[in-house]
């Protein structure tokens, strides 16, 4: 059986062309931002942040989806954007279901979870009512420490 050797080019012998591109580029140190491959990098990154809604910063539905799968937070701005392309009907119901469980299974934020309830107030239906005296509120949690029924 023939062994294939995967390791990189720190275990193996680079060519001497791979040599060379090494040996000829341009470092610096990346602290002070003189490093032209780090710099081009966040200039090709900062090209792909997408455009802002409403003055918030929108994030791809792939995206979004990865970091649930990868277990980091979606930030506010972007969980807000997300949210409205959710209510709003924009994101396709199969996304919205992923979404909404990668965010169960890696554990909501509060930044996520506040952002989420945030734009539910923004597209809710404002009921006015002119007399409260014979209101009754039906929806609770039940934690009230009462032993109340729901």
């Amino acid at each position: 059986m023939r062994t294939v050797d995967l390791r990189s080019d720190t275990v193996t012998l680079p060519t001497a062309s791979k040599r060379a591109a090494m040996q000829e580029a341009p470092v610096g140190d990346d602290v002070f931002d003189h490093d032209p491959s780090v710099n081009a990098l966040q200039t090709r990154s900062a090209a792909r942040i997408p455009q802002r809604d409403q003055g918030h910063l929108m994030i791809d539905d792939l995206d979004a989806l990865s970091r649930t799968i990868e277990h980091r937070e979606i930030f506010h701005d972007e969980m807000l954007s997300l949210m409205r392309r959710i209510m709003s009907g924009e994101m396709s119901p199969v996304m919205t279901a992923a979404l909404l469980v990668g965010l169960r299974v890696k554990k909501e934020t509060i930044g996520e979870i506040t952002a989420a309830a945030q734009v539910m107030r923004e597209f809710s239906t404002k009921v006015l009512v002119a007399d409260r005296t014979h209101l009754v509120d039906i929806v609770g949690t039940g934690g009230d420490g009462s032993h109340t029924f729901n």
